[in-house]
């Protein structure tokens, strides 16, 4: 097992973590732009590594994209809060309300805003060796994209030999006596895209897959999160048994939608309380026919978005590989959407001075 460090951008400002197990069969490239996942290379049944991750050759490919082409926010950390915020103007919080910087025509603010955590760059340091494990870290300030409260913010990655990638959130206020408050809003996650036929296969459409969920977030007319249950019987959402992606992802309407976009309920709920204690659940299972490639994601979040990449430009090519819609799924773990302006769901992005943001992911790897 090791951790090695190597530098990934012209002016040294910006390093790339490889975490690797000791049985080779699995190694995780980590950017400290964005606390981002970069590669993901796996062994498929023929004992070949594959990189599963969607991504870029280089930083500087990266960086080009974000400016000139798409920013789809492939393999970063999104924060402060994931999911978009409508409205977004008038966050009731310390008994002021703050407007947070929109970046989403419908006036939204969407994964933290113009300047999100995925675009920051974070601290790292080495934890361990044996299991392979880095942590990231970033202060964000008071004021950042319009949110209150200096917070704190820990990502530890690791890998294990039962291949499994290992992600542990933590955050909490800093007081520094100018800029102290009782409380801000959080939601993290984790939005790497994977293709587990090492994009072989140009769209996941054949890919199996599993959610042990029956319910999921409703939206109104404008695709906002209102609050509503929705179960997924005799609908496209329904992944109770498993079944391919794509064979009803055209049922969604083209000009909105594309495919899957949605939150499904993997645990009723979860707040920032310190005495507080959630289980970490199966929540979802997808595999490749042709490459074996199974992963399971496990966690103790109640919520988890299935994204089908419906909105790649056609324009973004990393990895000797042209993307396009549907070329990879994300599946994220974290809060329900839209939780601040949700009565029932509000804890669950609450965090207060005296709380501690808390979440463990695992995706764990392997063959079918």
């Amino acid at each position: 097992m090791s951790v090695q460090s190597v530098s990934i951008s012209k002016d040294d400002s910006v390093n790339s973590y490889i975490l690797s197990n000791s049985e080779g069969s699995l190694s995780v490239h980590i950017s400290q732009y964005g606390a981002r996942v970069t590669h993901v290379f796996v062994q498929d049944r023929s004992g070949k590594l594959v990189d599963v991750a969607m991504g870029f050759d280089t930083h500087d490919q990266l960086l080009e994209s974000i400016s000139e082409i798409d920013d789809p926010y492939i393999g970063a950390i999104v924060g402060r809060v994931a999911g978009s915020i409508f409205p977004c103007d008038s966050v009731k919080l310390n008994g002021l309300e703050y407007s947070l910087n929109s970046n989403k025509a419908n006036g939204a603010s969407h994964h933290g805003g113009l300047v999100g955590f995925d675009k920051r760059i974070w601290n790292a340091k080495i934890i361990n060796q044996n299991p392979p494990t880095v942590e990231f870290s970033y202060l964000s300030k008071h004021g950042e994209e319009g949110y209150p409260g200096n917070l704190l913010v820990s990502v530890i990655y690791s890998v294990s030999n039962n291949n499994e990638i290992n992600i542990k959130y933590e955050a909490h206020l800093v007081q520094d006596g100018e800029h102290d408050v009782d409380e801000t809003i959080m939601n993290i996650t984790n939005h790497t895209y994977f293709n587990l036929s090492g994009f072989k296969e140009t769209t996941i459409r054949d890919h199996f897959l599993k959610i042990y969920s029956e319910k999921y977030l409703g939206v109104s007319q404008n695709l906002v999160h209102n609050g509503t249950l929705l179960h997924v019987n005799d609908s496209p959402l329904d992944f109770t048994v498993a079944r391919k992606i794509g064979e009803r992802i055209d049922e969604f309407d083209k000009s909105s939608l594309r495919g899957y976009d949605h939150v499904y309920v993997i645990q009723p709920t979860k707040n920032n309380n310190l005495d507080s204690e959630y289980p970490i659940k199966k929540a979802a299972k997808v595999w490749c026919e042709s490459t074996g490639i199974c992963l399971e994601i496990l966690s103790d979040e109640p919520g988890l978005v299935l994204y089908t990449g419906n909105w790649i430009s056609p324009k973004l090519e990393g990895k000797g590989t042209k993307y396009q819609n549907y070329c990879a799924f994300a599946l994220e773990s974290q809060r329900f959407n839209n939780s601040i302006n949700i009565p029932e769901w509000k804890e669950q992005v609450l965090l207060k001075k005296d709380q501690k943001y808390s979440q463990n992911t695992t995706f764990r790897f392997s063959l079918v």
